[in-house]
């Protein structure tokens, strides 16, 4: 008899501990998503405006609504975005029975 603990026992899915329960591991990562996301942000707008230039003499004429078409659409995604973020955090805020 050895007294090492855990051997010659069959692991079993019970036996086994996670690291991290799934609720706060997911919690977690919404949290890093939303820290990130004002990076994105400044990402999606900025980077598009340096290689596009500044628009007028040399710029076709549809190039200023094309970047206002681009810049809606970024600002919906992220509003969407936010808001799937933020009820993901509360549906897991509401949920949990520790304190």
């Amino acid at each position: 008899m050895s007294d090492a603990p855990g051997q010659g026992e069959p692991k079993t899915a019970s036996a086994r501990q996670l690291f991290l329960e799934r609720a706060v591991y997911r919690r977690n990562r919404l949290i890093d998503a939303a820290r990130l996301l004002p990076l994105l942000a400044l990402f999606a707008f900025v980077v598009p405006a340096l290689f596009l230039g500044t628009p007028g003499g040399d710029s076709e004429g549809g190039n200023t609504s094309l970047r206002l078409v681009y810049f809606f659409f970024v600002w919906l995604c992220l509003i969407a975005t936010c808001a799937t973020i933020a009820r993901g955090l509360a549906r897991d805020e509401g949920g949990e029975d520790t304190p």
